[in-house]
């Protein structure tokens, strides 16, 4: 920004113009604004002063803005990774204003054309690439997913039906073994057999397999044989009426 470098610092002074809450506010906006809507849904921050004009920010990219707690750098993982490799660059202490926005564009653009393991050595390029063709092309989420689980919708449904949720461990399918099992042969027999045109249709298809093939024909081994609706007619059966 103009008035950059004109003046020296001054200890507890005013921000000089390209470092302060104004000057990072302005390049923030002009570099958040550019990503998609749903790349940049949330920001999370160290404790600088020089995001304390954070409301503002929210207010002119609708990006919520969040700080981590003091040093405690592993709730902003992915910045202090992105740090540590510019620092690789631009050693700590570097003065910026040497560097033209060419300069630094070129940097940005080597660090994401660079392999990580984290992304299974794809480029951040690349995954930025596929995340954005899937909000052109949107794709079928699984049904069940934590936050439905959650909402009021679910839970009434559960209530109306006399149940109680469970929720499983994280990173432990097996509490959920029967869900895993079902959905994996739902998505064999069913959701990579072909396509459909409107989400009633897929609705229709996945009742029609469930009630008529899974529920009432596959018998399964952990039923000691049984089809679902075998096993679940006798243990809904009264004692005195199975006798």
């Amino acid at each position: 920004m103009q008035g950059w470098a004109e003046k020296p610092h001054v200890k507890n002074g005013p921000a000089l113009g390209g470092y302060g809450a104004v000057a990072m506010n302005a390049a923030l906006t002009a570099s958040m604004t550019k990503l998609p809507q749903q790349l940049r849904k949330t920001l999370t921050w160290d404790r600088g002063n020089e995001l304390s004009g954070h409301a503002l920010f929210a207010l002119e990219t609708g990006t919520k803005v969040f700080f981590a707690d003091p040093h405690s750098p592993w709730q902003r993982p992915t910045n202090e990774n992105t740090n540590g490799l510019l620092r690789q660059y631009f050693p700590k202490g570097t003065d910026l204003s040497r560097w033209s926005a060419e300069d630094l564009d070129a940097v940005a653009h080597a660090l994401n054309n660079r392999p990580r393991k984290i992304l299974g050595w794809r480029t951040p390029a690349e995954v930025f690439e596929e995340q954005l063709r899937s909000f052109n092309n949107p794709v079928l989420q699984r049904p069940l997913e934590l936050a439905q689980f959650r909402s009021r919708k679910y839970l009434r449904a559960l209530s109306r039906h006399d149940l109680l949720e469970a929720m499983g461990q994280v990173g432990s399918s097996a509490d959920n073994a029967a869900m895993e099992s079902w959905f994996a042969l739902l998505q064999k027999n069913v959701l990579d057999r072909r396509t459909w045109d409107t989400r009633d249709q897929l609705r229709l298809a996945i009742v029609t397999w469930t009630e008529r093939t899974y529920h009432r024909r596959r018998r399964q081994a952990r039923l000691g044989k049984l089809t679902p609706i075998e096993y679940e007619t006798i243990m809904t059966t009264p004692a005195t009426q199975a006798a």
